[in-house]
């Protein structure tokens, strides 16, 4: 397979990506590899089912446990160009990246004599320090503790005091957010906005992406134990000219409630005071863009 971008050969890995609260990511020596990396397998095609039934076979290998009950879920996606180390030819990296959750914590389970050893855990910040760390393995963790790309579907209305918002109830961010998707593949975030907003929402009619802006947020990840970089795309989205979005009967509303959506139309006013009116405390942070947006749309 040749990647056209960089004119190379590439292969197309399913990355495993375990992490342990009190212990920190799961690693293996790897000798393909050099180094410590996340457990990976080689893959044929780009088929979500392959990539992730991969990445659990590869971690179900490094840890030599049956792990019932794991689960895979799309983590992030990199294209990184590197050597093989098998061939000595330069090559892309197609790294799918997938995050698994066990029944147990992996450490319980995981016959270990610590990190020196063939198999063992390492806490994010201990990465920048260790040695013998394959150079994919620290591409990965980069990418998963520094920059994380997210896609927002940005849908206004124009409400009795001016701008409207919508957003959904999302556990993960705290509160109520616009529609949002982790770009994992190098998809433009305009159709990972709109796929957000289909997802979350069930609304499948077709929307109109217009502009986009950028906006940055560092907060500090309880998951991961550590502060990293979130960049969010926020992408204007129209809704059918056949839908207004003030018409408490139109079908985009109905669509939500047939769904069971949690949503709400936020005021522009109460952007400045996320945590305390159930917004997420992330939405301080876009505040800036969306108003922006919203005035560009008509929307203010």
């Amino acid at each position: 397979m040749m990647d056209f971008l960089f004119g190379q050969p590439t292969r197309l890995l399913a990355v495993a990506v375990a992490f342990d609260p009190d212990h920190g990511f799961f690693l293996t020596y790897n000798p393909r590899w050099k180094g410590y990396a996340f457990p990976m397998r080689k893959v044929a095609a780009e088929d979500d089912a392959l990539l992730s039934a991969a990445a659990l076979d590869a971690l179900r290998e490094a840890a030599e446990l049956p792990l019932a009950g794991a689960s895979a879920r799309p983590l992030t996606y990199l294209r990184v160009p590197g050597v093989s180390g098998r061939t000595g030819a330069r090559t892309v990296y197609r790294m799918h990246v997938y995050e698994i959750d066990t029944p147990l914590p992996l450490s319980m389970e995981v016959s270990t004599r610590g990190f020196a050893c063939r198999r063992g855990f390492l806490r994010p910040e201990g990465f920048a320090t260790a040695d013998l760390l394959s150079w994919n393995t620290r591409a990965v963790v980069g990418e998963l503790l520094e920059n994380q790309e997210v896609a927002l579907a940005v849908i206004c209305r124009r409400g009795p005091a001016g701008a409207e918002f919508l957003m959904l109830r999302y556990p993960n961010y705290g509160g109520y957010f616009p529609p949002a998707s982790r770009i994992r593949t190098d998809v433009e975030a305009r159709y990972e906005a709109q796929k957000a907003l289909r997802q979350d929402t069930g609304y499948r009619a077709r929307v109109v992406a217009g502009e986009t802006v950028e906006a940055r947020d560092e907060h500090f990840s309880p998951r991961y134990d550590c502060r990293r970089t979130f960049v969010f795309h926020l992408v204007q989205l129209a809704l059918s000219d056949r839908i207004d979005p003030n018409d408490p009967d139109n079908a985009f509303e109905e669509r939500m409630h047939q769904a069971g959506v949690l949503y709400r139309w936020v005021p522009a006013a109460d952007l400045a005071g996320p945590g305390v009116n159930g917004l997420s405390p992330t939405v301080r942070s876009i505040a800036p863009q969306l108003l922006a947006l919203a005035g560009r749309a008509g929307c203010a």
